[in-house]
């Protein structure tokens, strides 16, 4: 090191020994290295690059919307892994299996339970999924008892809805004598109903879904109005009453050519509490994207919605239905938002830490040296009472003793004055002992 360097260090050091030195230096690095370790294991891990997200069929609404979703998400660099399903039912076993690896999962609202909230939370209502009831009976049905005695499909296994279709059908009493329930999925149904297997059908579906638009263009097969809709949601709360509005299908061949009335269920995005809250964000966004703009059955940013759900929000969608996406994530690309917040999280503890460190290490700095100094202060005092008293035999080599200890003492800039006040003592002793 430089002769001029070193000269300022010891401006600044003085000559504390190693040992002093640990005795300040030791426990503040100690200090700041266990706030950094303890944030470090409390701060969150960076966001794995894939997310598994569970479905239903292919075609399904569900499985549409999640494959926009990943699109979105792979525009910041994340996977996400679709797998199918039968539907609602499957889709929250296999998310409440921490080892199926699902992180995400639509689902029917009413599906989960109290008892899920420990591991499951929600990101807000999605969609309506109207319920769609097709029949080919020569009579118009416009009640859901008109169904009694007809072979009915009422969804496929492993779908939360088709619980619904039966406790409609039961409340209607539409159940008992000949008829008959079956499972099937949406285009099995179809399938079914085309060929005069069955009688009427009932799946949940978007407007758009391949399925509707064959059950719409079969000879004979009807789409029931469902006129007692609200009736049914009052003994049926989980439902909602929609409108397929005259025209919407067709305007111009005026399709349909009255207001038909639906039930619908709401469907929302459930996620495991353990998801990267980066990750949520980003599902959130997509939510927002693909359900904000209005569509058949709901309004101009009805969804994502915090209501209706099972589960309680988790805090990230608190957060971003309070306030919107995070700042960092507002105004820096995704990994470098995400960079920047886990450095936050790390730079703040240390910060606070830093303020004991700022407040003791000083004051024990100048303990140190004030320490040296006040021994030769203590030394001087009892020589000057020694020499007031006739007592000191030895005083011109003790006073030379300290003086040679004065000058060898080397202090920072601070300090010098109290050395000036050494000096000034030592050459009174002198004084006094030379008149004498």
């Amino acid at each position: 090191m430089p002769r001029r360097k070193q000269s300022r260090m010891r401006e600044f050091v003085g000559t504390l020994s190693p040992r002093e030195l640990a005795v300040v230096g030791v426990p503040s690095v100690v200090l700041i290295l266990i706030v950094l370790y303890t944030a470090w294991r409390l701060v969150e891990p960076a966001p794995p690059r894939q997310v598994v997200i569970t479905t239903a069929a292919p075609g399904s609404g569900y499985n549409s919307f999640a494959e926009l979703y990943r699109q979105r998400l792979a525009r910041d660099g994340i996977g996400l892994e679709i797998r199918t399903s039968a539907g609602s039912q499957e889709n929250l076993e296999r998310l409440r299996d921490p080892a199926s690896g699902v992180k995400a999962a639509f689902t029917t609202t009413g599906a989960a339970g109290p008892a899920d909230a420990e591991e499951l939370a929600s990101l807000g209502g999605v969609f309506y999924s109207p319920l769609f009831v097709f029949y080919r009976l020569d009579t118009p049905i416009e009640r859901f008892s008109q169904l009694k005695g007809a072979r009915i499909s009422i969804g496929a296994p492993g779908s939360f809805v088709r619980e619904y279709a039966r406790r409609i059908l039961e409340t209607a009493g539409a159940i008992g004598g000949k008829t008959e329930l079956v499972e099937l999925d949406n285009e099995a149904a179809v399938d079914a109903l085309a060929a005069g297997r069955i009688d009427a059908a009932m799946f949940p579906a978007p407007l758009e879904a391949p399925a509707v638009s064959r059950a719409l263009a079969i000879p004979r097969v009807r789409l029931m109005n469902a006129r007692q809709a609200d009736a049914v949601t009052k003994l049926v709360p989980v439902l909602t009453h929609v409108v397929l509005p005259r025209g919407l299908i067709s305007l111009e061949r005026d399709e349909p050519r009255d207001d038909i009335h639906l039930l619908a269920t709401s469907n929302s995005v459930l996620v495991r509490k353990d998801l990267h809250p980066a990750l949520q964000y980003l599902l959130l966004e997509a939510m927002h994207e693909f359900h904000s703009p209005p569509g058949a059955f709901h309004r101009q940013g009805e969804f994502p919605a915090v209501q209706p759900q099972d589960l309680p929000l988790s805090r990230q969608a608190e957060r971003y239905y309070r306030s919107g996406r995070p700042w960092l994530y507002s105004y820096a690309p995704f990994w470098a938002a995400v960079l920047l917040d886990r450095m936050v999280f790390l730079l703040i503890p240390v910060l606070l830490a830093l303020i004991p460190v700022l407040r003791y290490a000083p004051a024990l700095y100048r303990w140190l040296h004030r320490r040296r100094i006040w021994r030769l202060h203590r030394e001087i005092a009892e020589l000057d009472a020694e020499l007031a008293q006739d007592g000191a035999h030895d005083a011109r080599e003790r006073i030379a003793h300290l003086e040679s200890r004065v000058r060898s003492l080397n202090v920072p800039l601070p300090f010098e004055d109290e050395i000036y006040h050494l000096r000034n003592h030592l050459a009174l002793l002198r004084e006094r002992l030379t008149r004498r």
